[in-house]
């Protein structure tokens, strides 16, 4: 296992491929559903600009590293070498797929990923830093005690 006092956990952000097939297939889904319902052939026309937008969503932060350091600072390291600092949200996973979010400036950037572009050892170990780091600030933020989860009602 890597050692973070020394060096950055190091993720190369770039889009999947599986993600990406996965959104042609359902783009073409969406082209015979629409064809074949009861629906004016208008609506085949809605369908290239909503591709187009998830097809950009899915390759947001392509050529970019995100550097997780060990004192719990992040930031994306551009093509270019330059660094912005960002903070690490949230980390969603169901099997393969999962999802990484972090906030620069106050906007939130969402990193959709699949197991063809963060293998699991990679993902354990974004796993225990947003469990080590992400998560005391954002209890810190709701005035709670680390690891402790509150049930709404």
């Amino acid at each position: 296992m890597r050692t973070l006092a020394r060096t950055p956990l190091q993720l190369a952000l770039r889009p999947s491929a599986r993600l990406r097939a996965s959104l042609l297939l359902l783009v073409a889904a969406a082209a015979v559903a629409v064809w074949l319902s009861a629906l004016p052939r208008g609506g085949l026309l809605a369908i290239p600009p909503l591709a187009w937008m998830a097809w950009r969503g899915v390759a947001r932060c392509a050529g970019q590293t995100l550097a997780l350091r060990a004192d719990g600072s992040a930031c994306l390291i551009a093509a270019d070498g330059g660094e912005r600092a960002v903070e690490p949200q949230a980390f969603a996973e169901r099997g393969p797929l999962g999802v990484l979010v972090l906030a620069e400036n106050g906007r939130l950037w969402r990193w959709p990923f699949a197991g063809d572009v963060l293998p699991a050892a990679l993902r354990r170990e974004l796993r225990l830093w947003m469990r080590d780091h992400a998560q005391p600030r954002q209890a810190a933020a709701a005035d709670l005690p680390p690891h402790r989860t509150t049930k709404p009602g």
